[in-house]
Parts: structure tokens; sequence; C-alpha cells
């Protein structure tokens, strides 16, 4: 692993942090045994109390997502959440008999669960991360740290999701709202095990992972062909539910925060939304979605699409989020049959 620190244009103390503390961006890199890659695990902006201050030494700021494709999973996940009914606004939230509970499959530097917790207070993340050394990177250089509503856990994903199915199938552990995949080789390949129809987590949707009304999203690079993952959870959500629709939103190449001056900046001309038939895009990675619930099942493209947009209105206006959701929320979107 790499874990580079860029000087950030905003230097002053952001509201809340210790007076005198210093904010930089860092990015996570994982490298192969052989040759190099440039893709980009995560970016977190911290910032860096001073010395005499109590507390971690490093503190990641949980509204600020640096990378297109971290805001454009946060955002379709949120979207598909409110169409689907679960308790994410305010109004919704405090009339819930529980909190909104969030699996993430892959740490990296923890961008995506810290903007859960950190701005939805009633909101609940587990994460779970194979490899002892990502988790500890991620406490020590990019700001991550855990709480109540933040539990961190290392073991293969896989095998604890498909445990915490069991435990839910006993009524000895919660169900999830939503399961959030975002795990990579160095290679930038997503593990068979959390993807195919003979792995261990569709085996644990088929058991019981996910409540009645949910969701799984899974983070593909551009050129993965969707078909086979979606219809793999297709078939392993039916054994619960016969219901449900697959979906896939794109992430623009181009969008990152303008004060993370030291990451690449392709020439990449905007990709228009694909149709049905197109080439599979070359740029901008892909939110690969099912979700099964009354509220948006059987929903055409277009229908999809406003649904999609006007809960990403709703929820950026919620929770104050710093970058335009409602852009993010179906963009590319291809609805996969």
């Amino acid at each position: 692993m790499q874990v580079r620190a860029h000087a950030a244009s905003e230097r002053s103390a952001p509201p809340g942090a210790p007076a005198n503390s210093v904010q930089e961006w860092r990015t996570l890199r994982f490298t192969p045994a052989v040759g190099s890659t440039d893709l980009i695990q995560s970016v977190r902006k911290v910032y860096l109390p001073p010395p005499t201050a109590e507390g971690p030494r490093v503190v990641g700021r949980p509204e600020v997502l640096g990378l297109a494709y971290t805001k454009t999973f946060v955002t379709v996940v949120l979207s598909t959440l409110v169409a689907l009914g679960a308790p994410v606004l305010p109004a919704a939230a405090g009339a819930a008999q529980e909190p909104l509970r969030v699996l993430c499959i892959g740490l990296g530097g923890g961008a995506v669960p810290c903007f859960f917790t950190g701005l939805l207070d009633h909101c609940e993340v587990d994460v779970v991360e194979l490899e002892p050394a990502v988790l500890r990177v991620a406490e020590q250089e990019m700001g991550f740290n855990t709480g109540p509503r933040l539990r961190a856990f290392e073991e293969d994903g896989a095998a604890f999701a498909m445990r915490a199915a069991k435990d839910a199938a006993r009524g000895g552990g919660p169900c999830y709202d939503a399961v959030l995949v975002d795990a990579y080789t160095a290679d930038g390949d997503v593990p068979l095990q959390l993807w195919s129809a003979k792995g261990k987590l569709a085996q644990a949707f088929a058991t019981g992972l996910l409540k009645p009304s949910g969701l799984v999203a899974v983070n593909f690079l551009p050129a993965v062909d969707l078909t086979e993952p979606i219809s793999a959870f297709r078939s392993a959500l039916a054994v619960r539910n016969n219901s449900g629709i697959g979906f896939s939103v794109q992430a623009h190449p181009e969008m990152r925060d303008d004060a993370v001056e030291p990451l690449p900046s392709p020439d990449i001309k905007a990709i228009n939304a694909p149709e049905e038939n197109d080439e599979l895009p070359k740029q901008g990675n892909r939110i690969a979605v099912f979700a099964f619930g009354k509220a948006i099942v059987g929903a055409s493209k277009q229908q999809l699409c406003k649904q999609l947009e006007e809960a990403a209105a709703e929820v950026s206006a919620a929770v104050r989020c710093p970058f335009d959701m409602t852009e993010l929320a179906a963009r590319g979107l291809r609805v996969w049959r």
C-alpha cells in the first residue's frame, strides 16, 4: 500500500476542530506484486490536530468525498433507500423503530462508511475488511475512527455476511437495509465470492441478510459486464422476495474536488447516458444496484430516473450535502433486465 499526503488549498482548521489544526488530502493506493497501477483506492480530506490536542492524530472529514465514484456510490444508495421507504430522511428516521443499518464490505480509507455515520445520526454501519494492514493504515493515516455507530471487523466479507445472515434467520442479529461492496484486488477486480451466483455473499442474501425491502450495491470498473452479477443477486434474493429491479449508474470520470490538485486529471469527454444496446463505457466506475421493494419494482427507466433524482434532492437538502446529489443519482442509468 502507498499513502501520500497532499497540501489542501483550505489550510485553516475546519469547524469543530482544535485551533491550529492543519488540513491535508490523503490518497491510498494498493500496489500490485508485479508492475504498477494508477488506480486510487481512496481519497480522504483530513485534519491534523496540534500535538497538544487529545484524541486521534489524524481525523477524517466525513462530509468531504474526493472521488467521483464515492460521491456517486453514496448518492445512489441513499436515493434508492429513500425511494424504497427506508428511514433515511429525518421524518422517516424519527418514526422508525430501528436505525438505518448498512454493511460495507471493503474499507479502503473509510470515506464511504464515515459519510453515512457522519451525516446521518440514526445510521449504524458495520465495515468488514480482509487485510489487517488496510485497517491499520485507515486508522493511522486516513482518518478512519470507529465509534458506537461505526464498527470495523477484520474478516473475510463474504464469511461475515453469511454468519450475519444465519444469525438474523435465527432471530439473533440485525438485518441490513443495504449492503455495499467496495472491495478490490490490486488489479481492480471485485473478488468472485462477492458477486457470483455461487459465492457466499449471494448465499447470504438467500439466507436473509437484507430486510424485506433493501438493496445491494457494488462498485465496478467501467468495462465489467454487469449482466452476471445483477443476475446472481436477482436469483439469490428471489428466494425471499420475487420482486426486484437491477440497474447501474455511472460515475462521472471528470468529477473531483478542485482542491485535490495532485490527482490525475485526464482529458476525457463527458460520456452520454448509455442506452440498452450501447457499448460498455470506457471511463467512470459504475455502481451496480439490485433493489427490491414495492415502491420501485416495475418502474420504467424514466420513472426510476425521476424517483432517484427526486429522492436525491430530498437527501441532499436534509443532510446538507456539500456536492450536488441530484445530478449523480441517475447519471448514465441503465436498467438490466
